[in-house]
């Protein structure tokens, strides 16, 4: 009874940092990596491969609630266009636009993903420390962008040249430490969106994301094990929590990047590169 509290209460927290380090530019993958570490999960929910599904599968959902009534419109507008053929307004062309920008994300998944999870996902001092970097840059590139961007693009102008910038800044967030929505808010700044439809556009696109990484791990997961009913509860826990505090963490953010600057969070993310290197040093 005592080891599955325990394993209830890691995933909890695991799900609540999945909740918030999704959405928030803060680095999920930079967490879920610095947090096992730090409450010395091992032999546990964390890189369980279901259990990662689950929290996927949570996020997924909560983003998927938050903008259902914009994929509604937008997959509307997909198939007026198709009956049409002729995807005239900024609606039918949009869902066009978001299947582009994902490309350059799944083509860096399929060749690097492997590669930089061995590098990082060890659990080791090493992996904990090549953070630092990418949170420090990413960081000034926030700060950066908020004062050179003229935040006066709003969504419905967005063309696909933007689109596809966009998306291959989604496709550095493969890089722990970087963040999704970071990036590519970011990059939405440089272009001269407004800071909420950057971020409206950054949800959007992290969509079919979330939910690709959802599907290739999940075929992952039922080809290598089988679930195991004793942490069916565990893993319902996870998608629970991290779709709740996922739902709340994009409504935060909206509503703070309504007139708020990304500095705080650029702040929080270089105190957190300096934490890991003190940690790693002393």
């Amino acid at each position: 009874m005592q080891q599955y509290i325990f394993l209830l209460s890691e995933s909890i927290i695991l799900g609540i940092v999945q909740g918030i380090a999704e959405f928030l530019p803060i680095s999920s993958s930079a967490h879920l990596i610095l947090v096992p570490a730090i409450f010395g999960f091992k032999d546990g929910v964390a890189g369980n491969l279901f259990f990662d599904v689950s929290l996927h599968f949570g996020t997924l959902l909560s983003v998927l609630i938050y903008f259902h009534k914009d994929w509604l419109n937008l997959i509307k507008g997909f198939f007026s266009g198709l009956r049409k053929m002729k995807w005239e307004s900024a609606e039918e062309r949009l869902v066009w636009y978001i299947i582009f920008a994902t490309i350059p994300a799944g083509i860096a998944g399929v060749f690097f993903e492997e590669t930089i999870n061995a590098v990082f996902h060890t659990g080791s001092p090493e992996a904990l420390l090549y953070l630092a970097p990418s949170l420090t840059l990413i960081s000034f590139l926030m700060i950066f962008s908020e004062k050179a961007s003229k935040k006066e693009n709003i969504l419905s102008n967005i063309n696909l040249t933007h689109a596809i910038i966009i998306g291959g800044a989604q496709a550095l967030a493969l890089f722990p430490g970087t963040s999704r929505s970071g990036i590519t808010i970011c990059a939405g700044l440089l272009l001269g969106y407004k800071r909420d439809e950057a971020a409206r556009f950054s949800f959007l696109l992290s969509t079919p994301v979330i939910g690709g990484a959802f599907l290739l791990q999940s075929i992952k997961a039922f080809k290598e094990s089988a679930v195991k009913s004793s942490e069916i509860s565990l893993y319902i826990t996870g998608t629970v929590v991290s779709a709740v505090v996922g739902y709340l963490a994009i409504k935060y953010l909206m509503r703070f990047l309504t007139n708020r600057r990304l500095h705080a969070f650029a702040y929080y993310r270089i105190a957190l590169a300096a934490l890991l290197v003190i940690v790693y040093f002393v």
